[in-house]
């Protein structure tokens, strides 16, 4: 999220706390807990919060009226955080978890 003044402004609408972790883990950067660390990206990509149980659930975030804007660039954030938790799993030696996440990151793509 992308707060001002301590309002959301609509704007990053992923959790994109994610690709900065997943970037610096592959770049080398080893002064946090890497395990722990992918934990908290796998407890935010499964929260229901900002309509991610929409996601989680159809693959997609929808852009009917009523439900909130930004369907579409929901799916596309949603998606690329997911694939970096794929890659972090990846890195960890946690093929299961990489499995889901990247199955998740692709799920938009398979419907159309």
């Amino acid at each position: 999220m992308w707060a001002l003044a301590s309002y959301d402004t609509g704007t990053m609408i992923g959790y994109h706390a994610v690709p900065v972790i997943a970037d610096a883990y592959a770049k080398g950067f080893r002064g946090f807990d890497a395990n722990l660390a992918l934990t908290a990206m796998r407890a935010t990509a499964m929260d229901s919060r900002n309509r991610q149980d929409e996601y989680t659930k159809q693959g997609y975030v929808s852009s009917e009226t009523g439900k909130g804007c930004g369907g579409t660039a929901r799916t596309l954030e949603f998606a690329f955080d997911d694939w970096c938790i794929g890659q972090m799993a990846a890195a960890l030696g946690r093929p299961k978890t990489r499995a889901l996440f990247n199955q998740r990151a692709q799920k938009f793509y398979k419907r159309f």
